[in-house]
């Protein structure tokens, strides 16, 4: 291979990155305080394990999903 084609390729890799968290859409969420605002949601979202939280707000749910909060353990507050 040659050599100068190594350099742009690592670059590439380095400059890559995920996110650890992940908020659903319809919500923001506040990751220095684990809480997450979800506004107008029709479906009941997935929450990130860390969320403390959860605040619900004029939203279009029929019901809620009996295992909606069960990803949770640290729930405190909804």
């Amino acid at each position: 291979m040659n050599p100068d084609l190594k350099l742009p390729f690592i670059f590439l890799l380095v400059g890559v990155s995920f996110p650890v968290e992940h908020c659903p859409p319809q919500c923001r969420c506040d990751w220095k305080i684990h809480s997450v605002l979800c506004t107008g949601i029709e479906v009941a979202p997935f929450f990130h394990y860390s969320i403390q939280e959860v605040w619900l707000v004029r939203t279009k749910l029929a019901s809620v999903p009996q295992n909606m909060f069960g990803s949770l353990p640290n729930i405190s507050h909804m």
